[in-house]
């Protein structure tokens, strides 16, 4: 998949951390096509024919725009369409399903105006998905579609952000919401590499550990995320450590030029992602093994991301905080950088 070449998981990471007036999503239930999904609104529907192997193919449209905009998101909407069970069904060979659901994409891919930050799998009730997140380079809109093949059926669920607000709660609560409507569960699993976690860092209460496969340029790689967010009085928004192990060797550690065009990459990577504006990078070292610390403005400038990267032993960690411009330096983010340490 062209754009689709990723050094770093860094934009998968950036959950969303600050919300500010969306109102509560309200569920519909489809029982004709067999599923119920939350709008903000009542949407608008409507259908498009079109011929497939010289049959008529109907694809049911569901769209709701977003006129306030107070509110973080401007579109919701989610489709369905039935192709013959012999010609694809989730039952089928999984690299068949993943190709299939990945040539939805395909006229973006190959549209320049857009770029493709972060693909992963994903599933719905033990059907196969993945999701697909995505920036509009000539507004700087980001949106994500989340695309599932249910026995023969297509759904495709697409939620489009303002600008500034690219990480919000609403985004996933409109995935979230897509449930299924007589349809027995599938059998789908994703298939996890689960490697010995070597990253040890002290949150300031227990994080929500979450994995996740993600598509990169050295194959697929198992990825898995802590995060917290703190419900009391705390200087920081939120917390967040990864460590991403590699299959294979992707750098020679003692190549400077290769180490820092990985973190450039790494860096790059999360601005495009949060449409940052990057305030400064900084050499660290952690036990001999240099990294970068960097900074940056996000959310139009209401927040700030200090994060930290080390590539040690073909893996790379990522760990930092989100605050407020105010709290840019405090005492709590300090505690939380100098607890970081490797286990072997």
């Amino acid at each position: 998949m062209k754009k689709a070449c990723f050094l770093t998981a860094a934009t998968i990471i950036l959950v969303s951390m600050i919300s500010f007036g969306q109102t509560n999503l309200k569920e519909f239930a489809f029982e004709e096509h067999n599923f119920k999904i939350n709008f903000n609104q009542p949407p608008v529907a409507y259908s498009d024919s079109s011929e497939f192997n010289d049959a008529p193919l109907i694809t049911y449209y569901w769209e709701a725009e977003n006129e306030d905009a107070t509110q973080e998101n401007s579109y919701y909407s989610i489709s369905v369409v039935s192709y013959p069970s012999d010609f694809i069904h989730s039952d089928s060979v999984f690299d068949v399903v993943e190709g299939f659901i990945n040539s939805t994409q395909y006229s973006l891919i190959d549209d320049d105006t857009f770029s493709l930050l972060t693909s992963s799998l994903t599933e719905k009730e033990g059907f196969p998905g993945k999701s697909f997140k995505w920036k509009n380079n000539s507004s700087n809109i980001f949106f994500e579609n989340q695309v599932y093949l249910i026995e023969n059926r297509l759904f495709q669920l697409t939620v489009i952000a303002r600008e500034g607000y690219n990480h919000n709660l609403f985004i996933q609560g409109f995935f979230n919401s897509f449930g299924l409507l007589n349809i027995s569960k599938g059998n789908y699993k994703i298939a996890m590499s689960y490697n010995e976690r070597t990253l040890s860092i002290e949150f300031p209460d227990t994080p929500k550990v979450d994995t996740k496969i993600v598509d990169t340029e050295h194959g697929k790689v198992s990825l898995e995320i802590q995060s917290y967010e703190p419900t009391n009085k705390d200087d920081n928004l939120v917390y967040v450590a990864s460590e991403t192990k590699y299959p294979e060797k992707i750098i020679d550690k003692n190549d400077t030029y290769a180490l820092n065009t990985l973190y450039a990459n790494s860096i790059n990577q999360s601005l495009n992602s949060v449409g940052g504006t990057i305030i400064s990078i900084t050499d660290i070292d952690y036990n001999g093994n240099p990294g970068k610390e960097f900074r940056c403005y996000y959310s139009q400038g209401k927040a700030i991301m200090v994060y930290r990267l080390f590539y040690i032993d073909e893996t790379l960690y990522n760990f930092g905080v989100m605050t407020l411009p105010e709290n840019e330096k405090n005492k709590a983010m300090n505690k939380f950088f100098e607890s970081f340490k490797v286990s072997r």
